[in-house]
């Protein structure tokens, strides 16, 4: 997984670095108000899963459960083996994430993280 990055910023950034083999380019458009929200990649559904990461995860009373809602994302492209994709930072900066097809297999995952 990605380093998180502690420099203050008005956004995060979420990277993932590790991906499955022969995925090479992927859109993420929008998020939803789910833990699992679907997004759109090269016409094809994935998920994003939110899940607790070390000790840098915030504290929430239900990390399991708790809601994206908040996130704001800006579209980003996956080129290679690393993505970028800008997300608000309330209260999700050092929690892991996964991306999943329609399927459920991983697609990639990395942490949130400040801008570098």
């Amino acid at each position: 997984m990605a380093a998180v990055f502690q420099q203050q910023s008005p956004m995060a950034r979420i990277y993932f670095e590790s991906l499955a083999p022969g995925v090479t380019a992927m859109t993420l458009t929008s998020f939803g108000d789910s833990l699992a929200s679907p997004l759109t990649s090269n016409d094809s559904q994935v998920q994003v899963h939110v899940h607790r990461y070390g000790e840098s995860a915030p504290d929430v009373d239900n990390p399991v459960m708790y809601s994206i809602s908040m996130m704001a994302s800006r579209q980003e492209v996956l080129c290679g083996s690393r993505m970028v994709l800008d997300v608000s930072e309330h209260g999700i900066i050092g929690r892991g994430l996964s991306i999943r097809n329609g399927e459920g297999a991983i697609l990639g995952s990395g942490v949130i993280g400040w801008n570098a």
